[in-house]
């Protein structure tokens, strides 16, 4: 079966390279979220991004005038792209048209399609400076999602609310000068207006955001994020690490951003004001949060400490809910930046108090675990450019004096060639919260490498991405019971013979030492494990109108124990847009894995402002159909002719078959479907 479908699909691929008319889409976007859902990032709770992208797509961003900072928000840009684009408006001045990107060093074909949606070079009208005048004329927009969870009955007794997922967001938006908002959320399982949850929703998130007001560049009121350096000590906003960018390896991005998304842990609850005058610019910021966490008692001291943080947001079962908001999170922190044409210099501070102390499990992979009921960090970051070299880095400590460097490079060696490289190196002491900085390890802990990638793109329509990571843990993990380390490789190639074709073929290999799975003994010993990933995809677009996918990828796993395990799958993808006020996104996917180590991952369409990327295995077909529709105005005669009403239906699920016996199956009866329903009411 799994040579079947090979052969099925590269036969299917013939046809589609020679065709040609639009351009097809870039690959590596999905790619990057694919590799986040991967390492199990909670960043696919964040859709604040998607919120601004949406915004400039109805509101281009002028690249003549954006820093880089918003720049940084744009899909795709490395930071060698942002700085090498500043830098060639400072030597010949402002872009006239957006096609002279492509004279910009290190701006291909591919980038420039990417953003061309998000952008214009034509001036805007000078911005309402006044505060009165930004209470009128903005963007606002209300958006309400549910969908029933269907879990099965023995996990619906012990829940205390329904099956169903409800979210609910008003936003307004007066050309990013002015933002405020708020979103309710209650995840299936909780209760809603009885019981725990008395005042409706379980989690509730509200902002007020305000960007140049004269000398104060940006003010947070509510809910917003802190992103600080290169992230050793904080970051809040979306960021990638390893993946098919293999040039977005330096963290870039205003130091204060409003939130307004639904996930309940990654964000700061109080105020937060920027200043800038000439080169300076000082940030501080004020939080007083209750978060969810696991208590124990100390039956010496008489006393509760923490165990561990609980960041799912889940508050379905009593258990849950005793756990729930009973810490409370007290956080100060400031930021004083110096700021010239190509370089920058930073310093970071970060305070923290707790309701209650955090205290160590006792594990020896857990020795160096946060302790005490207060905690600090600091840290030094910087950036500079010289030529076709820019340099980045921060150096941090946290209130032990454990070190952490972080220090990288992106080199620009012609127009068709380009080079990154970044060093890390961190104390198996040093601890943070909320930090996201570019590492193997989801926190920054515990970690020395060396990454370096390379870009080509050798002839027109061809390009060629590769890294390789190589690092080490000089400490214990969990099920780590040993120093270990590994090695990461990727090798991407991506051809666009035609505007409206576009394929890539993509092999990647890392190696780890793991620790086999279950206590078997006192102490496990570390074991190597491969695992790799070879995949072909192709798009085409026969018409503006319509896109077709195909995808193909095999995963081999060796784990500990020399415990093999392989996986495959292949998908078709259909996305038609025959009017502007309609869409249908449809996929088939079959995939056959020997277990959960050879599992894979897919991005699919999903309504506005959600993600959907499951892990597949065990043995199956997979399916969803979304649709989208835009009400006519004579449908909407209930709201105010400035507004506008757009649907979202979403069904999706399983046809699966379930293993009974070594290489046997049997089929079980279908597995209900999913649906998913949106509507969202913006103005024009």
């Amino acid at each position: 079966m799994k040579y079947g479908l090979m052969i099925w699909l590269m036969l299917g691929m013939l046809p589609v390279v020679q065709a040609q008319e639009e351009e097809a889409g870039h690959a590596a976007g999905e790619q990057q979220w694919e590799v986040q859902a991967e390492a199990g990032s909670d960043a696919l709770q964040d859709d604040s991004w998607l919120q601004q992208l949406v915004h400039y797509r109805r509101h281009p961003l002028n690249i003549n005038q954006a820093g880089a900072a918003e720049l940084s928000s744009l899909p795709g840009l490395s930071g060698w792209q942002i700085q090498s684009l500043i830098r060639y408006r400072e030597i010949l001045g402002k872009l006239v048209h957006v096609n002279e990107l492509q004279a910009v060093p290190g701006w291909e074909l591919s980038t420039i399609r990417q953003v061309l949606p998000f952008i214009t070079v034509q001036d805007r009208p000078v911005l309402a400076e006044k505060l009165q005048q930004r209470l009128h004329g903005g963007e606002q927009a209300f958006l309400l999602r549910c969908a029933p969870a269907g879990y099965d009955s023995v996990s619906d007794q012990r829940y205390t609310g329904s099956q169903l997922y409800l979210l609910a967001r008003y936003r307004y938006n007066y050309k990013n000068l002015l933002q405020y908002g708020i979103t309710g959320e209650k995840d299936a399982g909780e209760a809603f207006f009885r019981g725990p949850a008395k005042t409706g929703f379980d989690f509730y998130s509200a902002h007020l955001f305000l960007r140049k007001l004269g000398i104060v560049e940006s003010l947070a009121l509510g809910d917003f994020t802190v992103n600080l350096g290169q992230g050793l000590i904080q970051w809040q906003s979306l960021a990638f690490r390893k993946g098919s960018a293999v040039m977005s390896v330096k963290r870039e991005g205003p130091v204060l951003k409003p939130y307004n998304s639904s996930g309940e842990f990654n964000f700061h609850r109080g105020a937060g004001i920027t200043l800038r005058k000439a080169g300076w610019q000082f940030t501080c910021f004020g939080s007083w949060r209750k978060l969810s966490a696991h208590l124990m008692e100390d039956t010496i001291e008489q006393g509760l400490y923490i165990s561990s943080l609980l960041p799912s947001g889940y508050h379905r079962t009593v258990t849950e809910l005793n756990s729930r908001n009973n810490i409370d999170l007290l956080t100060a922190g400031a930021n004083l930046q110096y700021r010239q044409a190509h370089w920058h210099i930073g310093l970071n501070t970060l305070n923290y108090h707790c309701s209650h102390p955090f205290r160590s499990s006792g594990k020896p992979y857990d020795l160096y675990s946060v302790a005490g009921d207060r905690w600090s960090n600091y840290s030094i970051d910087y950036s500079g450019s010289f030529r076709n070299l820019h340099w980045f880095g921060e150096l941090a400590i946290d209130r032990q004096r454990a070190p952490a460097f972080l220090h990288g490079f992106l080199l620009s060696l012609d127009a068709r060639a380009a080079l990154s490289l970044l060093y890390r190196q961190i104390d198996q002491r040093y601890q943070s919260f909320f930090s996201n900085a570019f590492t193997e390890n989801s926190q920054p802990v515990n970690e020395q490498g060396l990454y370096t990638g390379i870009s080509l793109r050798p002839a027109p329509g061809w390009q060629l991405d590769a890294y390789a990571d190589l690092y080490r843990f000089p400490w214990l993990k969990y099920r780590l019971d040993a120093p270990g380390g590994g090695s990461d490789y990727l090798f991407l190639v991506i051809h666009t013979p035609r505007k409206n074709v576009e394929w890539y073929v993509r092999y990647r290999m890392e190696q780890k030492t793991e620790g086999p799975a279950g206590n078997l003994l006192p102490t496990m010993p570390v074991l190597p494990g491969v695992r790799q990933q070879w995949r072909a995809q192709c798009t085409f677009r026969p018409s503006p109108r319509l896109t077709l996918r195909q995808r193909f990828e095999w995963l081999w796993h060796k784990g500990p124990l020399m415990r093999k395990e392989q996986g495959v799958t292949a998908f078709m993808d259909l996305s038609w847009r025959p009017v502007r006020s309609f869409s249908l996104d449809c996929r088939w996917q079959y995939f056959e894995t020997d277990g959960y180590n050879a599992r894979v991952y897919a991005y699919e369409q999903d309504v506005s402002y959600s993600f959907s990327i499951p892990a597949l295995y065990g043995k199956g077909v997979r399916y969803y159909l979304l649709l989208k529709y835009q009400l006519p105005e004579r449908w909407a005669g209930s709201f105010p002719k400035k507004f506008r009403v757009t649907c979202w239906l979403r069904y999706g699920g399983f046809l699966r078959q379930e293993a009974s016996g070594e290489n046997k199956y049997d089929i079980r009866t279908r597995k209900p479907g999913q649906l998913q329903l949106q509507c969202m009411i913006r103005s024009k």
